[in-house]
This record gives C-alpha cells, structure tokens and sequence, in this order.
C-alpha cells in the first residue's frame, strides 16, 4: 500500500511538472506588442496612451502601456508580472494580481539592484551595468522589445552624418522602457529624445517649430546626452564670484547618459508614487511645478524602482553647460541668463512651471539655471585638477546645483555648488532624474 501511494505520488509530480515547463515555455513564446500596434503615428511620431485594463495600475519600468490610439496592445498576451511593471512589485500588490511572493521579490529585487548606480559611475559601474542587463532580458523574457523606432535611431547614431552631435558616441543598447519620440535627432539641438513608458502621454510637437509641448503632461521626457569632454569648476581669472569649492577648474569625460528636459514636476512625482494617471491630469498648472520638499534619500529610493536616479554632480554640470565654457549657457552677462533663468531678480521668490522660461539651452534642456536647486546624487567634496572620467563624489552631504528662485544670478552659475544634508526637505528644492546610456 505504500508503495502504491508512493508510484502514484510520483506520476503526479511528473505530470505537473510536465504540464509546469509546457506552460512556461508557451510563456517566453506569447508574442509582445507587434509594431503595428504604433503603426497610426505620424513619420517618426507617437499617438496617445493606450488604456490597460486596469487603468488605475501603476506601470513602471518595462510595462508596454504606451501606444498609439489604433491598436492597443494585446493586453490578454501579457501576465499579471507586465501589467504591474517590473518595478515596485511589493508582496500585497503581488497577491492581489495572483503572482507569489518569491516572484514578486526577485522581479523588485533586479529593479533595486539596478538603481542606485544607474545614474553614474565608479567602482561599482560593472554591477550597474549587469543588473541594467539583467533587467532587458527580463523585458525580454516577458515579451516587451523595444518600440520598432529604436531600429532607425541606432543607425541614425552610427551614422555621423545623420547625427553629427552623436559623432564618436560609442555605441549603446535600446531600452524597452524608453520610447523615442522621433525616428530623427531634434531638428534645433541635434539630440534624441525619449518618453519614459508608464509615466503619461507623450507630448506633442510643433510641426513647424520643432518645440516640444510640456504643458499638461505628467510623461517624463528624457534626452540622451552624448556625453565626451567638458569642463567643470571655475577659474576665479576668468569668473570673479568663483568660490573655492568651484576650484580647481578641470576637464572631466562623461559616458553618454539619458537626462530629464526639465526638473521633476509634482505631477510626475505623483506618477512616479503609484498615483493614477486620470488623477493626476487634473492637476493643472500646479501639476508643472516643479516638485519640492523631498529628501535626497526619499527621491533615490523611489527613483531606483524606476531604474532612475539622480544625476552625478559632473553629469548635472556637463548638462548645464551644453558645450559651453562660460558662467551661464547663455555667455558671461548675467543680464542676458535672466531670460532663461527663474532666480529671484524676476521669479521673486516664486516656482514657476518648468519649460516655462524663454528657451532651453542647447541640449534642450530648461531650468538648469534657477527655478529649484537640483539635488546631485554626490556628496559634497573638494576637487582634483586632473582630468577624469565619469567622476562621482563620496557619500555624504549631498551636492545641489542650479539655484532657485529665491536666489540671486550669480548663485545659478553652471559652476556654482552647495550642500544640504541628506534628510533635507526645502521649499526651494528639487531634482531631476538621469539613467545611464546602456553599452
């Protein structure tokens, strides 16, 4: 009689387990969105949102819930894992949507290990790297390929005749969780731009202009920075208010990182929470200010389950200069940075929606110059003259950058740099997030 159980018990795991690998290869089979499900956009454009059956789910990293109005994606093809996202899967949620706790562990688990260091690197760039890795194939495990555009804008980057600004760029991975928001570099700045999947609708763009339109959307837009040579610090010859912490000026080479066109908006940050996105439409102009009042370890946290972060310190300097050598983006003349700077000359004291002063600087990018301070995800520290490559400070005091609306010109300088403590909350600062660019 035991005997007899035990044969039995064991034709029963046997086919369980049989029925188990069927299902699971059946699985990695299940098609993922096909490129006709964008095939309604305009020449090298997107449409709308599509709808996921559950339209007050969160859909952070890797989650295909960006589409064109046609065709939505066919959502019956995707498990309870690709509705959620692959990030911020917490047991309760987990259960709710039928997954076990170990699978909703390791799926977080990968997205916490991708990012603190996603944004920057030193010694611990190698393990960034592999958990960034690890996380595509689990794109591509459960079927979410990168958008069909990815195709046109890796050979665009080869090609330097195409995008003379990426000339020299090394070469870099598509990413499922970026969209581009063109087949062709941006015709003003050269750069491309991307829309963070789960975050919103993309915004639109001017056909005669070229400019993007912001306004009213919580969709966190990203440009790829080709990285290279720049200049960081201050040369008290050549700029009288250079303080010594701005000193030594000195050369610094970065890797080519994806940057937020503007500081992170109370909008996004209530996407970036979990906050649906029906909700958060309605926030109206307060939505496009930027956000504030969060401590430097509450913005890395939350970010890394996006696979963000907050940018290095030369990372947030590159940006800012866009190429150039001077006090602003602008030049020298602090009169003529008060036109794209919100400081307190002409903010008095007051946030301003983000994109909302007269331009970008020539990375496209708005508000590196006032507005909020910007937390930097080094701590503060003295620098080398030598020159170095993607250089990050220690932990510590968290550096700030930019200046905000409640301080005068000179404190907005690309070089200009200060210090809070990491559990810091102010009025007057905020961040802007960064991910780095994927050999």
């Amino acid at each position: 009689m035991v005997r007899s159980r035990s044969l039995s018990g064991l034709l029963v795991v046997t086919v369980a387990s049989a029925l188990l690998l069927l299902y699971a290869r059946w699985r990695e089979q299940a098609p993922g969105p096909s490129s006709d499900t964008f095939a309604s956009a305009g020449p090298g454009m997107l449409g709308g949102p599509a709808v996921p059956d559950d339209p007050g789910a969160r859909a952070p990293t890797g989650a295909p819930d960006i589409a064109a109005t046609e065709t939505p994606p066919n959502w019956a093809a995707f498990d309870a894992v690709d509705r959620q996202g692959l990030g911020r899967l917490l047991p309760p949620s987990a259960r709710s949507a039928g997954m076990s706790d170990e699978r909703s562990r390791e799926l977080a688990g990968d997205m916490t290990a991708a990012g603190p260091d996603l944004g920057g690197d030193r010694s611990g760039g190698d393990r960034s790297d592999r958990a960034l890795r690890r996380l595509v194939e689990r794109w591509r495990v459960v079927g979410v390929d990168p958008h069909p555009l990815w195709a046109d804008v890796l050979a665009a980057l080869a090609d330097p005749l195409a995008c003379p600004r990426y000339a020299g760029m090394p070469p870099i991975a598509a990413m499922a969780d970026l969209l581009p928001l063109s087949a062709r570099p941006d015709a003003r700045t050269g750069l491309f731009v991307f829309c963070l999947v789960g975050t919103g609708e993309p915004p639109t763009r001017d056909d005669e202009s070229g400019e993007l339109d912001l306004a009213g959307s919580s969709a966190v837009v990203l440009v790829l920075v080709p990285g290279g040579q720049g200049l960081m610090g201050a040369d008290p010859a050549r700029d009288e208010q250079a303080e010594p912490g701005e000193q030594p000026a000195h050369e610094v080479s970065l890797s080519p990182y994806y940057l937020a066109l503007t500081e992170t908006t109370r909008a996004q940050w209530q996407v970036l929470q979990g906050q649906a996105l029906e909700t958060v439409a309605g926030m109206g102009v307060d939505g496009q200010l930027p956000v504030t009042d969060v401590s430097h370890g509450e913005a890395s946290a939350l970010l890394g389950e996006w696979g963000l972060a907050l940018p290095t310190e030369a990372q947030w300097e590159f940006a800012a200069r866009a190429g150039t050598t001077t006090r602003f983006c602008t030049g020298d003349d602090a009169a003529e940075a008060l036109a794209v700077a919100w400081v307190d000359e002409n903010a008095l004291g007051e946030l301003q929606p983000v994109a909302s002063a007269e331009g970008p600087n020539d990375f496209g990018l708005f508000d590196l110059h006032g507005n909020a301070w910007e937390l930097c995800r080094d701590g503060y520290s003295a620098y080398g003259s030598a020159p170095v490559h993607d250089p990050r400070g220690p932990d510590g005091s968290p550096v700030i950058r930019g200046g905000s609306c409640d301080d005068l010109i000179w404190s907005a300088r690309s070089s200009a740099r200060d210090s809070v403590e990491p559990g810091d909350r102010f009025a007057n600062l905020g961040f802007r997030v960064v991910r780095r660019a994927l050999p």
